[in-house]
């Protein structure tokens, strides 16, 4: 047995249209206003970020000139430094998507006057 998720490319879409017009090819039309988020991964994500981060000349020298322990040191206060990024990316995408969803909501308010205004004419 194999403790591997399914992978999955991309973010799952709400309201995408998956079937196929009569004499058409399939070809998905996304609503990016419905974008579900994958789920929150910081272990993963850091995973991959580190090794960026290793790659980087200014962190190889500073690895160069630091004993082992401050190596280990060094990797530690990046991952706190991730976490704490981490943090402000979910509070800030929290509040993004929030604002999203008002400024919809707001479209739709007017959409709805205009239409009761046109009506009127």
């Amino acid at each position: 047995g194999s403790n591997s998720k399914p992978c999955t490319p991309g973010r799952p879409l709400i309201g995408v249209s998956v079937g196929v017009p009569r004499g058409g090819t399939m070809a998905p039309t996304p609503n990016l206003a419905h974008q579900v988020p994958p789920p929150p991964d910081p272990d993963g994500d850091f995973r991959k970020f580190f090794p960026r981060l290793q790659r980087i000349q200014k962190y190889k020298d500073i690895i160069q000139v630091s004993r082992p322990k401050d190596v280990h040191r060094l990797e530690t206060a990046s991952r706190l430094c991730w976490d704490l990024c981490y943090a402000d990316r979910e509070r800030l995408q929290k509040r993004m998507d929030e604002l999203n969803l008002n400024f919809f909501k707001q479209v739709a308010g007017l959409k709805v006057q205009l239409a009761t205004y046109e009506g009127r004419s």
